[in-house]
């Protein structure tokens, strides 16, 4: 992640749909701003959140109403009402760089790299805890909750492990990768972001057959997946991308942004209300 203080972006501001994400199609944050943003109904773009700080994460649970994120420059994990409202700190972590939500169990996941850990605590930041220590330098994580499996991606020494919920049958399935950053699941694979190399990759759930589906991009980093495709950001264009599945018909959404850390999908289905397929960027008119 980079480390450049800029000035903050500023946005003007657009209606959001309070209580809801059915008007939000992805939310994203830029790095060393302490800005979250979210792409709304209607080709607009609103500013829910901006403090000048860090933020390098960010997650949403629409059923719960609320966005999460880390923030490495408070060294807080924090969440607020879906429209950027009602801001809670919820925990302590100096470095934090990735976050992932598992509603199912009303728990949320983080990885540190000051403390080299992955952490837990439940989604009011009640009952937090250290599950692993003695990580590298971890970065990227994701929830597999159906499989009782959380997984994590460590940059420093260019791997990605998994464990069960509890921390427990800790295990290494992919190694001598080059940078490993954001990690991903959806049906029933595995997606990483590589920094470095600029690809985004695919394998099983345990780590076998490794497939390139897009590369040739400019340090990706955050990187989210849903039923309509991939979505990530790009430091080196300062952009947000998606493409499907399969690694093709790659589209830029948004360009221009300044330094980005994360990328997060509401819920599957929401940019359908855009009138739009696969994060294209045609979208309908307000009523």
């Amino acid at each position: 992640m980079l480390n450049i203080r800029t000035p903050a972006l500023v946005l003007a501001p657009l209606a959001l749909m309070v209580g809801s994400a059915s008007a939000a199609s992805f939310y994203w944050s830029g790095a060393n701003t302490g800005d979250l943003h979210c792409e709304v109904e209607g080709g607009g773009r609103t500013t829910i959140h901006e403090d000048g700080s860090f933020i390098s994460a960010v997650a949403v649970d629409v059923p719960g109403n609320r966005v999460y994120w880390t923030d490495s420059g408070s060294g807080l994990v924090r969440r607020a009402f879906l429209d950027g409202t009602g801001v809670e700190d919820l925990a302590i972590s100096p470095d934090s760089r990735s976050l992932t939500l598992d509603t199912a169990n009303s728990r949320m996941y983080w990885v540190d790299r000051s403390t080299h850990a992955l952490h837990r605590a439940n989604l009011d930041g009640s009952d937090a805890s250290m599950l692993i220590g003695g990580l590298d330098t971890p970065d990227g994580i994701a929830v597999a909750p159906a499989l009782g499996k959380v997984y994590w991606s460590d940059f420093g020494s260019g791997t990605i492990h998994r464990a069960n919920l509890d921390g427990t049958g800790a295990e290494t399935i992919l190694a001598g990768l080059n940078s490993p950053q954001d990690v991903a699941i959806f049906g029933g694979a595995l997606f990483w972001a590589d920094a470095v190399d600029g690809v985004i990759r695919r394998s099983a759930l345990d780590g076998a057959g490794i497939t390139a589906l897009v590369t040739g991009l400019s340090s990706p980093n955050g990187l989210d997946v849903s039923s309509e495709g991939l979505l990530w950001t790009e430091l080196g264009t300062t952009s947000i991308a998606r493409a499907d599945h399969d690694g093709s018909n790659v589209t830029t959404l948004a360009s221009n942004l300044g330094p980005l850390s994360d990328v997060a999908i509401p819920t599957p289905g929401t940019l359908a209300l855009l009138g739009i397929a696969g994060f294209g960027v045609a979208r309908r008119k307000r009523a």
